[in-house]
């Protein structure tokens, strides 16, 4: 059975191209950290890091899949037709998990660009109960042009899948031994009050307790205020195995 045609509609990006140059600007994890925290706030519970190799094993091509609720159709010309237009900074939290937004400036996805100078978004989201699939493309080459594909009827699961191709050569540092650990502890207070989001970085699940040493809770007694009584709080205590790590929270 022959694929339909898709067709794409460009619209041009509310932003100088050096402007989104300096948002580029940032190392390779850090992207793939960005490109994480926006399937978190798609209420993702499951997101995945993959690497995909050429023959010579070096990486070729770099997809973050998660298992959100996909870019809305109806939203996506505001979501890239304007940085700063995230509809993000108008609530507090997500929809239906409640959990806290991380971004609320619509930048982060034009963070990838320091990963590959194309990137592309594959959104399965629901339409009057329908599941329906469409693509975005994104190019270094014309950062304002922002190419939006006509939606059509698909199988399968809500979710989104953004693939990074002509990668650039500082890529290769995203498969170093210390990514793995590093990413665990920037996301380990986030994880730790959501622990049903699963995260997998190269085939491996990101742990927050096998490289914690110690996880302990601390009353903390604080004074009345006028006269009125304060609730109770306690603070947590993480001592990482790898001593360069400290991290407390208050709970």
């Amino acid at each position: 059975m022959s694929q339909p045609e898709i067709s794409f509609k460009t619209i041009t990006v509310g932003i100088a191209p050096d402007a989104i140059e300096q948002i580029a600007k940032v190392p390779p994890d850090r992207a793939v950290e960005e490109l994480i925290w926006n399937a978190i706030d798609a209420e993702a519970t499951r997101i995945e890091v993959i690497f995909y190799e050429n023959k010579l094993q070096g990486i070729d091509r770099i997809v973050v899949s998660d298992n959100g609720h996909g870019i809305p159709v109806e939203a996506a010309e505001s979501i890239f037709g304007d940085i700063g237009g995230s509809p993000k900074r108008l609530r507090r939290r997500s929809p239906t998990l409640g959990r806290p937004y991380h971004g609320k400036e619509g930048k982060g996805r034009y963070k990838g660009f320091s990963i590959g100078n194309r990137v592309e978004w594959h959104s399965r989201c629901k339409v009057d109960g329908s599941l329906v699939a469409f693509s975005v493309r994104l190019t270094s080459a014309s950062p304002r042009c922002a190419q939006i594909g006509t939606a059509t009827p698909c199988d399968g699961n809500k979710g989104c899948d953004v693939i990074l191709t002509d990668l650039r050569d500082e890529v290769s540092s995203l498969r170093n031994d210390g990514r793995l650990e590093a990413l665990t502890y920037r996301l380990a207070p986030y994880l730790i009050a959501n622990p049903d989001i699963q995260i997998i970085y190269g085939g491996e699940t990101l742990d927050v307790k096998a490289q914690l040493k110690r996880d302990a809770l601390i009353p903390v007694e604080l004074p009345a205020s006028d006269g009125e009584s304060v609730p109770a709080v306690q603070l947590r205590v993480l001592e990482w195995l790898v001593a360069k790590y400290t991290l407390e929270l208050v709970v």
